[in-house]
């Protein structure tokens, strides 16, 4: 990749890649201005349409397999939200909104793409060569979902050890 430069504060910065480009850029805009910071966080554009109800279905089974008496049982998918501090208010505008946080634990596969093009996780297995790999998984979705694809993958890749739990081998992978 060709070298860049990029103006930083009163002089130039060399820059070799494109999340070190989007990281002084980031960090250069927000001290220049701090609006910034309310376009991260609250993101008006999108409203509970782009949140996918499933995920937020398997994340009230999950809490509530915990706790039994967890207070997300009886609530709406926009109470949970609120009781999260997932939907905020823009102090300066006063409207609501839903925050980068709801849309990265919540979203669908195309709003996730739309604020946030560059989130994904790249799990890569190597065993032979290790300039090349032997399985790869780009999981390209939600947090939630995420995290079970990759638990997934590391189940399909990794060996089952021996642990002992007392007197009692047990899985270490669980």
């Amino acid at each position: 990749m060709q070298t860049q430069w990029k103006k930083f504060g009163t002089g130039l910065m060399k820059e070799t890649s494109i999340s070190q480009i989007i990281q002084s850029l980031y960090i250069s805009y927000m001290q220049e201005n701090k609006e910034v910071i309310l376009l991260i966080r609250y993101i008006r554009i999108l409203i509970l349409i782009f949140l996918d109800a499933t995920v937020i279905d398997k994340a009230k089974k999950m809490a509530i397999s915990r706790n039994k008496n967890h207070v997300w049982e009886n609530m709406s998918n926009e109470e949970l939200l609120r009781s999260a501090n997932l939907i905020l208010t823009d102090p300066e505008t006063k409207c609501e909104g839903i925050t980068l946080a709801a849309i990265l634990l919540f979203g669908k596969d195309n709003s996730i793409m739309s604020v946030l093009p560059q989130h994904k996780t790249d799990a890569i297995f190597r065993v032979e060569n290790k300039d090349r790999y032997d399985d790869r998984d780009v999981v390209i979705t939600n947090l939630i979902d995420s995290y079970d694809r990759l638990i997934e993958f590391g189940q399909k890749h990794l060996n089952d050890l021996f642990v002992l739990d007392g007197i009692v081998n047990v899985n270490a992978k669980r």
